[in-house]
């Protein structure tokens, strides 16, 4: 008996792989999505180290409480606080970020790439891991040069949200534009001629920015190894798998490679009972509760008086609703907005899973974050999205799309009777709730859980290190190539010269 033991055991240190998973502190919900992917290839017996550089102070969490960390303050957050006032300013005073917007947060990316190569200690500790595999966001570029600079065999590529035009174009498959909306636009796959240029232009544009600022990580590398070192573009499109955290029901369709597999809702915890505090709120409502939570990135205590003020005085016309709102706690002008307020009830921090999935909570009002809308839809209820930036402007359009909740069009179009409207619909239109409910049963019963995915897919890449097999073509191809405009050019070409010809015998003749 003690010799099978033995046996199994060492069987199971065998199967063991040594993964780092990089994880720079850019907000919580991102963390926290990276601590998800390595919990659970700890429990599946895996060693796992996060590498977290510190960036923005508002990034409190590790993300996980069971992996081995290496926590480095790169010396950047002052930079990276003054990013984060000019995101306040864009969430609450625009319509979402633009591409100079975009191109000043990335920049930024660059420079704390150009911090961490400095640290050539944590450099030497990370390579002396010896690492079988590493996991990236793709958020930025700066990882996929440090995993080569490192020499790990292999790297999973993830993707926090629905994947972004410039990976899909690095993968070797660029997006249709006539039905799969941007990233970031508030589009369906249903879109006016108008808003299909809009499309079509803005892949355009993110496709070469990313390609741009790759190009710009790639010459920080090669100022510190050599000119001989390759371009990260180039990297981060031979990856031999992408995770997507997204949900194919949920997502909108569209051509996918065999490297590509979705797993949102990774990770997620069963809701747990709430503490008597928010018991006695929940269930004190009279139709029930609403909760309003704007995630860890929309700060807003940041956002103007007016902003504020006309979130209270849309909550408090619902009076057969209570709303449990996540505000910071030093929010003095909140507090006193909802001090006479009886149906508002203010709260610094919201165990959202445990919420949702109490049946006295009706509903969820959200700003649309990914993962905000991956927990609505496990727990089977509508949802009402405030979008501000990034690919909430896309998970929005998904949520009315697939017909389990509504919209405000944006932050900066919030209004007391914008704000009315938009719940009078969430709460009064039982249409939400049914397909909630079903999308909810749909996710329930899929045959493969993401948890599974992840794991499995993560230890077959260790395994084969390079995935060829999965490559495509296309990312050898150029654009007329791929398109095929080469050749419906020489055929009309061709047309055209024998036109040409037959005319010049008729006027001879």
């Amino acid at each position: 008996m003690k010799t099978l033991l033995l046996v199994v055991a060492s069987l199971q240190l065998c199967a063991a792989y040594k993964i780092l998973v990089y994880s720079p502190g850019m907000s919580n919900s991102h963390l926290m999505f990276n601590g998800r992917i390595a919990d659970l290839l700890i429990k599946a017996g895996h060693d796992v180290l996060i590498y977290k550089p510190e960036l923005s102070e508002r990034a409190t969490t590790n993300g996980s409480d069971i992996a081995r960390m290496l926590v480095v303050d790169i010396g950047v957050k002052e930079k990276w606080a003054k990013i984060s006032e000019m995101l306040d300013d864009i969430l609450f005073k625009g319509s979402g970020m633009g591409l100079s917007d975009i191109m000043s947060f990335q920049k930024l990316n660059i420079e704390t790439c150009e911090a961490q190569l400095k640290q050539k200690d944590v450099m030497d500790i990370l390579r002396a891991e010896k690492f079988d595999l590493a996991i990236s966001e793709t958020m930025e570029f700066c990882s996929y040069g440090i995993f080569h600079h490192l020499n790990i065999p292999s790297n999973i590529v993830l993707s926090p949200g629905p994947l972004m035009d410039y990976m899909s174009d690095a993968f070797g498959f660029p997006a249709a534009a006539s039905h799969v909306p941007n990233i970031m636009s508030g589009f369906t796959e249903e879109m006016t001629y108008v808003e299909r240029a809009k499309n079509f232009f803005a892949m355009i544009a993110f496709k070469y920015m990313g390609r741009y600022i790759a190009s710009m990580t790639t010459q920080v590398f090669r100022d510190h190894y050599g000119s001989d070192f390759p371009n990260v573009y180039e990297l981060l499109g031979r990856s031999p798998l992408v995770l997507v955290n997204s949900v194919e029901i949920l997502d909108f369709t569209r051509p996918v490679l065999h490297k590509l597999v979705y797993i949102g809702g990774i990770g997620m915890s069963k809701p747990k009972p709430l503490n008597k505090k928010l018991t006695k709120i929940v269930e004190s409502g009279k139709k029930g509760t609403v909760l309003f939570s704007m995630g860890s990135v929309v700060a807003l205590d940041k956002a103007p008086l007016e902003i504020k003020s006309a979130i209270i005085q849309a909550l408090a016309k619902f009076e057969d609703y209570n709303f449990i709102v996540k505000v910071g706690s030093a929010d003095k002008q909140m507090a006193e907005l909802a001090s006479n307020v009886k149906n508002v009830y203010l709260e610094s921090w919201v165990p959202q899973v445990d919420l949702l999935g109490h049946p006295h909570v009706k509903a969820f009002i959200t700003h649309g974050g990914q993962n905000s809308i991956l927990e609505t839809v496990y727990a089977g209820k509508p949802v009402l999205t405030i979008p501000c930036f990034g690919d909430q402007f896309r998970n929005a359009a998904t949520v009315v799309r697939k017909g389990f909740g509504t919209r405000v069009l944006s932050m900066s179009a919030l209004t007391v009777d914008s704000l009315t409207a938009a719940l009078h619909d969430l709460l009064n239109n039982e249409n939400y709730e049914i397909n909630a409910r079903r999308l909810s049963r749909m996710l329930e019963k899929k045959p493969i859980k993401s948890e599974e995915l992840v794991v499995k897919w993560t230890e077959f890449v260790a395994e084969f290190k390079q995935l060829p097999e999965l490559e495509s073509y296309a990312r050898q191809l150029n654009f007329l190539q791929l398109t095929s405009l080469l050749i419906v050019f020489d055929r009309y070409a061709t047309i055209l010269i024998v036109l040409g010809f037959q005319s010049m015998k008729l006027s001879f003749a």
